[in-house]
């Protein structure tokens, strides 16, 4: 590979950030298909539940959800009316991605704001079975709006010709 076609910081730094955020979202949907199995193959097999398998379940679900949306926003895999778009100019459609771009991120910003006060209201309760807080469940959504935040920002400012990136590495190096 020669010195220009090396991804620069920037680049690299994004696709271990990608590299991360995807092995913990195979670790934890790994984690939670084992769980459910065994807690399947426990009650009805060898007649008992695990009874931590429930909370411990749901609060994978809840961090994947939160931890994933990013990734699945960047590469165009969550839900978008675009249909309409496709009537307009051109020039006229990256106002309105740039418009629509700042409302989700205002959005965001509010959602985690709210999200980590419910998290800190939530500090002093525990999951029943396992004796956790439940801050450790509810703050993944000021994580996961910050993480959404970086990446409508990716987006945005770094594709704007592209409205759906498969990975906006190129547009960095």
């Amino acid at each position: 590979m020669n010195k220009s076609a090396e991804p620069n910081r920037a680049a690299r730094a994004y696709l271990g950030y990608v590299k991360v955020v995807e092995t913990l979202g195979i670790l934890t949907m790994a984690a939670l298909v084992s769980i459910i199995v065994a807690q399947v193959g426990c009650r009805y097999i060898l007649g008992f539940s695990l009874y931590w398998a429930d909370e411990v379940t749901k609060s994978l679900m809840i961090w994947t959800a939160f931890l994933m949306a990013g990734l699945a926003y960047t590469q165009g895999e969550l839900p978008a009316m675009r249909l309409l778009l496709e009537l307009f100019p051109a020039g006229l459609v990256r106002i309105i991605d740039i418009i629509m771009a700042v409302l989700i991120v205002l959005t965001l910003i509010a959602l985690a704001r709210y999200g980590f006060e419910f998290a800190w209201r939530t500090r002093h309760q525990s999951m029943i079975a396992l004796n956790i807080s439940l801050f450790w469940v509810h703050v993944s959504i000021p994580v996961g709006c910050v993480l959404l935040i970086f990446h409508v920002a990716l987006h945005k400012w770094l594709a704007p010709i592209q409205p759906y990136l498969e990975t906006p590495v190129e547009l960095v190096q």
